[in-house]
């Protein structure tokens, strides 16, 4: 039982296991495989996946799925709709709203990151009126988010903007820095989109300030790698890339940030600093990220640029 976890957790196991529900038994395996040096994402993946086949089919597994499908999107997409497609469907067989709606969010995500926008707006709404229904204001917060950054792809900004504004006000009312963070950085998007770049840059500062708040690494690693794209001081870009990379090291989570990181400073050195050896040992490494992350999408981006 268990046994593919490491030899010390031994004593963790024992403990938990005369003490503790199985959902707070999952949260420790998390905490720990999260705070356990060295170990990688896709390792927390595989040690959670094991737990199904250890609870009864019930709420216990949908939450368990829900959590590998936010695991695994940073990745493998194709396995993270994999978790979210089970849980959905299993929430649905049991009765459990709150279940589905969460994986009709992963869902959106997912299918949003894959282009498939139609698919994706319909399963964000389906979570919205499910996190209305049952008067879930973070995750109907977090839908606004998701739904804001759709609608910025379908060019419905003005809709995108108010999205993100209303997301922003339950944030705020919720003292929930995470969601704060995401609505600035999708307004920036939004109003980078249109060519407001200071108020865009004004926007990332909110954002970054907002993920230190929560103490994100990967919130904060998000609005560094957006600023350096957006300064037009050098110093600047320069700045905020090396705090991107610093802040996502040894996080084999932020494989996207750290690409964005090194493209960027690949491009710096290469365009304005004339530093061809500096701007190919960036792009390689760029690459290298971008291949570990499995995304195709970003590996073809990162290829040809």
């Amino acid at each position: 039982m268990l046994t593919h976890l490491p030899d010390y957790w031994g004593y963790l196991l024992c403990f938990v296991f005369l003490d503790m529900s199985i959902d707070n038994l999952i949260f420790s395996i998390l905490l720990a495989l999260c705070l356990s040096p060295g170990y990688a994402q896709e390792s927390v993946v595989d040690s959670l996946e094991n737990l199904i086949t250890e609870v009864k089919v019930d709420t216990t597994t949908v939450n368990l799925l829900n959590k590998l499908a936010l695991l695994s999107f940073d990745f493998s997409i194709p396995r993270s709709k994999t978790y979210a497609t089970k849980a959905l469907n299993l929430a649905r067989e049991i009765g459990y709203p709150g279940g589905e709606a969460l994986a009709a969010y992963r869902l959106s995500s997912i299918l949003n990151a894959q282009g498939k926008l139609d698919s994706a707006l319909s399963f964000i709404q389906q979570s919205q009126r499910q996190a209305l229904e049952l008067a879930d204001s973070a995750l109907f917060a977090k839908g606004l988010i998701e739904e804001g950054a759709l609608q910025g792809k379908f060019d419905n900004d003005s809709l995108a903007i108010k999205h993100f504004f209303e997301a922003l006000a339950i944030g705020k009312a919720l003292k929930n820095d995470e969601i704060c963070a995401n609505s600035y950085s999708g307004l920036a998007i939004i109003n980078t989109g249109l060519g407001y770049y200071n108020v865009a840059i004004d926007f990332l500062n909110q954002s970054l300030a907002a993920g230190e708040a929560a103490n994100s690494a990967k919130l904060i690693a998000k609005a560094c790698v957006n600023l350096a794209i957006l300064h037009d001081s050098l110093t600047e870009r320069k700045f905020y890339a090396e705090k991107a990379l610093q802040v996502s090291s040894g996080r084999d989570n932020m494989n996207r940030e750290r690409t964005y990181a090194y493209n960027t400073l690949g491009i710096l050195h290469y365009y304005n600093l004339d530093q061809v050896d500096s701007a190919l040992y960036f792009k390689k490494k760029g690459l290298k990220m971008a291949k570990a992350s499995k995304d195709p999408a970003l590996i073809q981006m990162i290829s040809a640029s």
